[in-house]
């Protein structure tokens, strides 16, 4: 890779922590591209310049941290029997989280809102067997 592109690999790098960031603080509509650039350090046009729009930049902020996640759970499963690999997948996800807590939380919020449902299942109303 040569220096131009790590230093565009880093620009993103920090724009995708900064919106990850605010995102996960203030919720997306309340984040704007000016508050990303500002936590981010970086001019506004520098935003523009590396995604057209906050909504492509949220699309390519889930993709990255998903892909992250998925190049890690198949690092972990290589060549391990099943059990092995449940349990590696497991650990994985658990330090993924605990690393990544901001993008844990707001693909947890993203996973909710594309649901439909408006709400989150709540354990209280789940119907009980009667008897």
């Amino acid at each position: 890779m040569d220096g131009r592109t790590r230093r565009r690999e880093d620009t993103r790098q920090k724009l995708y922590e900064a919106a990850v960031d605010l995102i996960a603080e203030r919720g997306y509509s309340a984040t704007t591209v000016d508050d990303i650039a500002e936590r981010a350090g970086v001019a506004k046009g520098t935003v523009y310049y590396n995604f057209p729009s906050k909504p492509a930049l949220f699309e390519e902020l889930l993709r990255h941290g998903v892909g992250l996640l998925t190049a890690r759970f198949r690092e972990v499963v290589a060549g391990q029997p099943p059990r092995q690999a449940v349990a590696a997948l497991i650990r994985a996800q658990l330090e993924y989280i605990q690393r990544y807590r901001a993008f844990a939380q707001l693909l947890l919020s993203e996973m909710w809102r594309t649901t439909g449902s408006g709400s989150r299942p709540c354990a209280c109303s789940a119907k009980r067997p009667s008897g």
